[in-house]
């Protein structure tokens, strides 16, 4: 990898997001009450000048980069990138990169030990659920503009 760890982690204090997406969980057809919750971890870049760090970021850990383009895009600003990783990808990311981290240290410490189970045909148990929705709140907390803080 070009990138050097330490310098990695400053980067992502500045410019990444480390977060879980949760949205409503369909059974066949409807909606069934519960949520589905999806950890991921984030770049987004504008401008090709630096598009090299995302394509290094996709060689080394996978995934994708992505046009990336707010419902209030204006044409006056520079095209935009995002590189993302999900799942346990996004978990062991976190994993790796946490110690080195300033600014965003809790929320990958919370990623870290995010209770994934993803097995084929796994039913999650109520508590499974909750332990996933805690997770959600805290990062939904220290992930609000301004100071926030959360007890991980």
């Amino acid at each position: 990898m070009k990138l050097n760890k330490q310098w990695l982690a400053g980067f992502l204090d500045g410019e990444g997001s480390f977060g879980i997406c949760r949205r409503k969980q369909f059974n066949g057809k409807k909606l069934d009450g519960r949520y589905y919750y999806m950890p991921f971890v984030a770049v987004s870049q504008a401008g090709k000048e630096n598009l090299w760090i995302l394509e290094e970021l996709k060689n080394e850990f996978g995934e994708g980069i992505y046009d990336y383009k707010r419902s209030n895009w204006s044409s006056k600003w520079k095209p935009a990138w995002k590189w993302s990783i999900t799942n346990s990808r996004a978990v062991e990311f976190s994993q790796w990169i946490k110690d080195d981290l300033l600014v965003k240290k809790q929320q990958a410490e919370i990623l870290a030990q995010y209770p994934l189970f993803l097995r084929a045909g796994h039913t999650r148990t109520d508590e499974e659920c909750q332990a996933q929705e805690e997770a959600y709140q805290k990062l939904k907390k220290l992930n609000q503009r301004g100071i926030a803080t959360a007890e991980a």
